[in-house]
């Protein structure tokens, strides 16, 4: 007789605050998910943690919100995309922005900056920041310039299924449907759409254009300066 038959891990990425465990929640409760989540390590990242969920008869999920800069040194080699299934999600970074100003201002921790509005963090240097350090490689001059290098660095790597935030929200049975067909499962007969009530880091109000209320004009002149092309290759109005 053979063996259990083994499965592959799923490993979800995204820059913070891009809706990461809406996917993770969306794929742990529709399909089969024995451990549903372990965090990659923020610093010291190497192929040696991946080892530790090769060839496993039940399925988990890994988070990550590290660049893909931190993963070249081995990501080929150890030939990640066939031993993973990978999603990334994107969301708005005008709203991914939004949000991070919201969480980093509700907590006391140190290792987010604070700031009094939205606009004072799209310009802010973050690299120094502890809660930036061990997930960025690529320097950047401020958050916008951040957002476009985490998301430039992932959105070409073959193998790399990408995932938007905003389709979950209002296609969500279409996107589960196409999770399905990645992962090689059935779609459940009852497919089941998170809340923010699920498992999630501080969630806020998990809308989309939120970001209308806090932006200045300047603020729109500024991300859209710099990201303005990025919004639109993604398929985001200006």
């Amino acid at each position: 007789m053979g063996g259990a038959q083994q499965v592959k891990p799923i490993l979800v990425v995204s820059h913070e605050r891009s809706g990461t465990h809406f996917l993770i929640n969306t794929i742990a409760s529709n399909f089969a998910c024995e451990s549903p989540l372990v965090n990659v390590p923020q610093y010291g990242l190497a192929s040696s943690f991946f080892h530790n969920y090769y060839n496993r008869e039940e399925s988990c999920i890994l988070k990550s919100h590290h660049q893909f800069f931190v993963y070249m040194p081995f990501f080929y080699e150890e030939a990640l995309s066939e031993k993973f299934h990978i999603f990334y999600v994107v969301r708005d970074g005008r709203d991914v922005l939004t949000s991070c100003w919201n969480y980093f201002n509700q907590s006391p921790d140190t290792a987010f900056p604070h700031t009094k509005h939205v606009g004072d963090l799209l310009r802010t240097d973050v690299s120094e920041f502890p809660y930036s350090k061990g997930y960025t490689q690529a320097a950047t001059a401020n958050t916008v310039t951040r957002w476009i290098t985490h998301i430039d660095s992932w959105k070409d790597v073959e193998g790399v299924h990408m995932v938007k935030y905003e389709d979950l929200l209002s296609d969500f049975t279409s996107v589960v449907t196409r999770l399905a067909s990645i992962l090689g499962q059935s779609l459940p007969s009852e497919v089941y759409k998170p809340t923010l009530s699920d498992m999630c880091v501080s969630p806020w109000r998990g809308k989309i254009s939120t970001w209308r209320e806090f932006f200045t004009s300047e603020d729109i002149l500024f991300f859209h300066k710099h990201a303005g092309d990025t919004l639109i290759e993604l398929g985001y109005s200006l």
